[in-house]
């Protein structure tokens, strides 16, 4: 009669032999197949590339080396490892030497989480379910304020690499397209949803010194980029309201004055070293209408994040109301855009609110996304987030 004890004994060794097995076969598997879906970490260098074979004795020498350091670089489930090893580093030893910031040429400073490595290199790309999925969503918004008479429009205004990649340090080479090109193709041929890609402009209007366009120590553009970005909007604004017309940068007198580094300087412990040096300022001539912006700290009855809270303005001497879904990316353009509505709500948030829509009855709904955002945010999601109700009466007169 056979022990139960000592079948359990022999059933948990092969289980070890079999769980030891598939463990070493893993990254192999992971070469083939691409299991590791995690993204490409920070290393601040380009990876080596698998070396071209040489029958010569010093090309024999140089193809075994380089193989060796083709497979250090890429073996199996390497990604994944590298950040388990950074996470450990920085919860167990407080080591965060790994921060998600890319240091470039003349010290320019790059945000280098959300897949930003990836993205650049152009490793990932939006399958055409996502592409789809992007058109559905932006279709049904655009089609449900057509319905109540209301004009809507998608902003996306640039990451920093996408107007300087030339201060990008030389390790990281950009890819054939990045995912807001593909975005961008796809929308031009299968729909009419009013896009504004704002790459374009601030790249033929950017400048370098005190003129650039964003920060050296931040991930964000500057008053000046937020001002071409301004521009730009208006002057598409024209095909739904022929009266806009964008105010020149000669109406604002300019203002530069060196300041604490920005958030990338910041994540490095290095806000009081890395200094942003003349930063731009813009301040309107005496000529220009006046408008008020206030913070709404209880809109929708919600504690709202410090420096994320819903902002209104009013301008008595215009026409028209707004409601603007944002980001911190938006901050640049509130100066600007409240010179050509009369009233415009700033709301940080990506998912819709629509029955403040119908409270407002606002003449036109513009979501302005960083392209940085862009690549985290899933359509689907929002879809269903845009139809879930929420507590609407706004504390307006706060």
């Amino acid at each position: 009669m056979s022990n139960p004890t000592n079948k359990f004994k022999e059933g948990s060794k092969w289980l070890l032999i079999v769980a030891f097995v598939g463990l070493l076969w893993l990254p192999t598997l992971d070469v083939f197949f691409g299991l590791d879906k995690a993204p490409a970490p920070n290393e601040r260098r380009k990876p080596a590339e698998f070396p071209k074979f040489e029958a010569s004795g010093e090309g024999l020498k140089r193809y075994v080396t380089g193989l060796e350091q083709y497979f250090n670089d890429h073996f199996g489930f390497r990604k994944r490892l590298i950040r388990w090893n950074n996470r450990w580093k920085k919860s167990w030893f407080k080591d965060s030497s790994m921060v998600d910031v890319i240091t470039g040429k003349e010290e320019w400073l790059y945000f280098s989480g959300g897949r930003m490595i990836d993205l650049y290199r152009g490793t990932k790309v939006l399958s055409e379910e996502d592409l789809q999925s992007w058109q559905n969503l932006l279709e049904g918004r655009r089609d449900w304020l057509a319905e109540r008479g209301i004009q809507y429009v998608f902003v996306i205004p640039p990451t920093k690499q996408s107007v300087y990649p030339e201060y990008l340090p030389d390790w990281l080479e950009p890819g054939p397209f990045t995912t807001i090109d593909q975005f961008v193709k796809h929308m031009t041929a299968n729909t009419t949803v009013e896009i504004v890609d704002l790459r374009g402009p601030l790249i033929e209007r950017k400048g370098v010194g005190p003129d650039r366009v964003f920060l050296h120590t931040d991930s964000h553009w500057n008053m000046l980029g937020g001002f071409f970005g301004y521009q730009t909007v208006i002057e598409r604004l024209q095909k739904i309201f022929p009266d806009m017309q964008p105010l020149s940068l000669d109406q604002f007198e300019k203002y530069y004055d060196d300041k604490p580094g920005g958030d990338l300087a910041t994540m490095m412990g290095q806000e009081n070293t890395l200094i942003e040096r003349g930063d731009i300022s813009l301040a309107p001539i005496a000529s220009l209408p006046k408008f008020e912006t206030r913070v709404l700290t209880n809109l929708f009855n919600k504690k709202w994040a410090k420096y994320a809270e819903p902002i209104h303005t009013v301008n008595p001497s215009a026409t028209r109301k707004a409601v603007v879904f944002r980001d911190s990316f938006t901050g640049n353009l509130i100066p600007f855009l409240g010179y050509h509505f009369n009233e415009i709500y700033y709301i940080w948030q990506y998912n819709w609110n629509k029955a403040f829509i119908e409270e407002v009855k606002p003449d036109i709904v513009m979501d302005i996304m960083v392209e940085a955002y862009f690549n985290q945010t899933d359509p689907r999601e929002m879809k269903v987030l845009d139809e879930k109700p929420e507590i609407t009466r706004a504390s307006h007169n706060q």
